[in-house]
């Protein structure tokens, strides 16, 4: 006995009502590419982008023998911009940028010129050497390093000359650097405990011969069931047998005082 076949949804359904629906889908698919691309820019722009600005550096810059980077899309700025590098020098670096009206603009004057990209790669070599210098010095302690350890050299210049393109780096150079590190405690830490390490820190990092000048650190530890963050920052020249106090003093003058900014999590 033959059983009767119903006739599917999809032939039940109105011919006027199917297409409405497939045109939603195109509109919804069509919605969220351009909402993507305003973030993300898309590939043939960013092609396109990348082969003006390539143009455009090859004529500015014919003394350099420029490699690009590949087209990133700055949501911000609204912008396409590359990086470049000389393949014959380091500190040759700087990036290029295309705005939505076609105007196109370079960092070249800062980053090369100016030096920024020296100040950088110097920073990156010494944070390098620092590393297992301060991981070293921590682990003795029962404490380790954190997710940032780097230093900066843009802080705290001041007049000091930066060296010219392509100096290798060198505890003799010139350059005074704030160190960032974050530290972690398996254990609770005071502010007393927090002082008594930053001390010996600056003693170790500047008896190894490092220019530094400033901290900005923070120390996490447990303490009542949940992860603790204290952060502070201050200039070395404020690191003595009384530091302790000095940062209690600042605490309690709502955390900042010249050049001294102290931040206890909840006790």
């Amino acid at each position: 006995m033959k059983k009767e076949q119903l006739p599917s949804a999809k032939k039940g359904r109105p011919l006027a009502l199917r297409l409405l629906a497939g045109a939603g889908a195109v509109t919804l698919i069509v919605l969220l590419l351009g909402i993507t691309n305003s973030f993300t820019g898309n590939p043939v722009s960013a092609f396109l982008a990348k082969q003006k600005l390539t143009a455009y550096v090859r004529e500015a810059y014919p003394q350099y023998d420029l490699k690009a980077d590949r087209a990133r899309y700055n949501f911000k700025f609204g912008t396409y911009d590359v990086t470049f590098q000389d393949t014959q020098s380091q500190d040759v670096k700087f990036t290029a940028s295309l705005r939505r009206g076609g105007d196109i603009s370079d960092d070249y004057d800062s980053q090369v010129t100016g030096r920024t990209s020296t100040l950088i790669r110097l920073a990156d070599e010494m944070s390098g050497q620092l590393r297992p210098v301060v991981e070293t010095f921590l682990r003795a302690r029962g404490l380790q390093v954190g997710q940032r350890l780097f230093v900066d050299f843009s802080l705290k210049q001041g007049t000091v000359e930066i060296p010219p393109l392509n100096t290798p780096y060198s505890r003799e150079l010139p350059l005074e650097g704030t160190l960032f590190v974050d530290i972690q405690s398996e254990s609770p830490m005071t502010l007393q405990q927090e002082a008594a390490v930053i001390r010996s820190l600056h003693e170790r990092v500047t008896g190894e011969g490092y220019r530094v000048v400033s901290y900005v650190l923070t120390f996490s530890y447990p303490m009542e069931n949940r992860q603790r963050t204290d952060s502070i920052s201050l200039d070395a020249v404020h690191i003595d047998e009384n530091l302790a106090h000095t940062l209690q003093e600042v605490l309690d003058s709502d955390g900042f005082q010249e050049d001294i900014y102290v931040r206890l999590d909840e006790r």
